[in-house]
């Protein structure tokens, strides 16, 4: 008996024959080795949410560089606020958060930016142009880029939400 399965025409195809069309086209073709004891989420913890958050942006910055942005500043924290990342690319200055979830239908990490860390992040991001005035542009935008692990198996999705908030 032969265990290959054969599809119908009426079964739907497997899933994620190839990635959705907002996810990121540009990906590292590795995942960096900054610190090889943080390949996945899944080995770390459950109580150590900051390494998993350490881990998070850590792939995010791999995943913009890869796109051509520079990485000036990572995890800028003032009272009362946070910056995950702080990348430019040409003339204009990103202020980037990280998102992360696990895959387990409890909804898409974008939509857990509530509308007070969006003004942490603001007010963060005016801290930092403070401390940075050289670094400041005419153009600034506050980006999301939101990752789904998909299991110690099962890969990650990766989205860049460009101007997301």
């Amino acid at each position: 008996m032969s265990s290959s399965r054969t599809l119908s025409p009426l079964r739907p195809p497997p899933a994620r024959t190839r990635p959705p069309r907002h996810v990121s086209r540009c990906r590292p073709p590795f995942l960096p080795e900054r610190n090889p004891t943080l390949t996945t989420p899944y080995e770390i913890p459950a109580r150590a949410r900051a390494a998993r958050g350490a881990w998070a942006e850590h792939l995010a910055e791999a995943v913009l560089v890869a796109c051509g942005y520079a990485t000036l500043d990572r995890r800028y924290r003032i009272p009362g606020g946070e910056i995950d990342l702080v990348v430019r690319r040409g003339a204009e200055l990103v202020f980037v958060e990280v998102k992360a979830r696990a895959a387990d239908g409890a909804g898409e990490p974008e939509c857990f930016l509530a509308e007070g860390q969006r003004r942490r992040v603001r007010r963060a991001a005016l801290a930092w142009l403070a401390a940075h005035p050289q670094s400041g542009g005419p153009r600034l935008r506050f980006d999301v880029v939101a990752i789904v692990h998909h299991g110690p198996d099962g890969g990650v999705d990766i989205r860049h939400l460009p101007g997301a908030f």
